[in-house]
């Protein structure tokens, strides 16, 4: 009975919030993974949207919607910053807002793009990649070994922001 109220529950906020956003309008993102380069962090960066639509104002790119089925603040900040980045490396501009939806519990936290630093939001997803890289070559040790004797566990935990 649980998993049932759930579901109902994250499918009634989910028509709530459709049937009152961007009404008329298509998204040019539309649950899809995007891919970006950025030079200075020698990465590409793969973001999902689960929606997007192109910004009316100028200097700014779009308007984003993440839906969360409960709110964690590490994800939040996570994929502001990357969202922050992408919107910059892929249009030249920032986002006009970035709205995520927490599903259980109804909240929305709204986002102006342009009150997030470029610069700022770089650093985080440098950070971040330190620590996916780490992790990533600690799962590697891992799968080298079958037997818990044979693994570096310092290695192996302790990485992975999100």
């Amino acid at each position: 009975m649980h998993y049932w109220d759930v579901k109902q529950a994250v499918a009634d906020e989910l028509m709530r919030i459709v049937a009152g956003s961007h009404t008329g309008e298509i998204p040019v993102m539309r649950f899809e993974q995007w891919h970006v380069s950025v030079r200075e962090l020698e990465i590409e960066l793969a973001v999902i949207f689960q929606l997007a639509w192109n910004s009316e104002l100028a200097g700014r790119s779009l308007n984003i919607q993440k839906f969360m089925v409960h709110a964690d603040q590490q994800v939040m900040t996570g994929f502001l910053h990357m969202a922050n980045v992408f919107c910059h490396k892929a249009y030249g501009k920032p986002a006009e807002t970035i709205a995520i939806y927490s599903l259980l519990d109804g909240r929305r936290q709204l986002y102006d793009g342009a009150d997030m630093p470029l610069q700022e939001s770089l650093d985080y997803v440098r950070l971040l990649s330190v620590f996916l890289e780490r992790e990533e070559q600690a799962e590697g040790c891992v799968k080298c070994s079958n037997r818990r004797s044979d693994r570096d566990e310092a290695q192996v935990r302790g990485y992975g922001l999100m």
